[in-house]
């Protein structure tokens, strides 16, 4: 065949006449060219099923003239068309209310930055030592006081003390101290 099928249309196809002969009566010689044809051109196998489509449901009428045929495909064809390009109601809805992607976005941002504050300066890293069984281990505390952890023991801190709060340590075993006396009074708390 001499004709360029590779830039025919959906319409091309349904109003070609080899094309539906193909469809409505083929001869060995139409099913071999057409299924060549569509392996060889991948990129029209969807407009190729289209036009199959609209052939198939063809019912040949012969009060209809072949122009009433032609604006009937044609109108099919469109109303395909439409259909397809049709934006799904969803998507509508989400493009119709862009603040609340503003506002969303605002959200995030302002909590990645409550986290990352709290990431960087709100961290009290505990600081734990430990023994073990027939171990004792003598232990300077950030104020300088000692405390002698006995066997199966464990002693935690949290890593900064302030001034105006009470030194707190959490014992668990047996420990002696030695607490250092502080100008401001700061008490020395042993939780056990």
């Amino acid at each position: 065949m001499n004709i360029d099928y590779t830039k025919y249309s959906t319409a091309d196809f349904a109003a070609d006449p080899y094309f539906i002969k193909w469809l409505k009566n083929p001869d060995e010689k139409a099913i071999a060219f057409w299924e060549a044809w569509i392996i060889s051109n991948p990129e029209k196998f969807e407009t190729v099923s289209a036009a199959k489509t609209l052939i198939e449901g063809w019912v040949i009428n012969p009060e209809v003239s072949a122009n009433d045929a032609m604006a009937e495909v044609w109108s099919k064809i469109q109303d395909q068309i439409a259909e397809e390009e049709k934006p799904e109601g969803l998507i509508i809805k989400l493009i119709s209310k862009p603040n609340f992607f503003k506002y969303a976005a605002s959200f995030v941002g302002l909590l990645c930055c409550i986290g990352l504050y709290v990431m960087l300066f709100q961290r009290t890293e505990n600081t734990v030592i430990v023994t073990h069984e027939g171990e004792t281990k003598s232990v300077r505390l950030p104020d300088g006081s000692t405390v002698v952890l006995n066997s199966n023991s464990s002693i935690e801190w949290s890593g900064a003390w302030k001034p105006q709060q009470a030194r707190e340590v959490t014992l668990t075993g047996e420990g002696y101290f030695s607490v250092t006396h502080q100008q401001n009074h700061q008490k020395f708390i042993v939780n056990t």
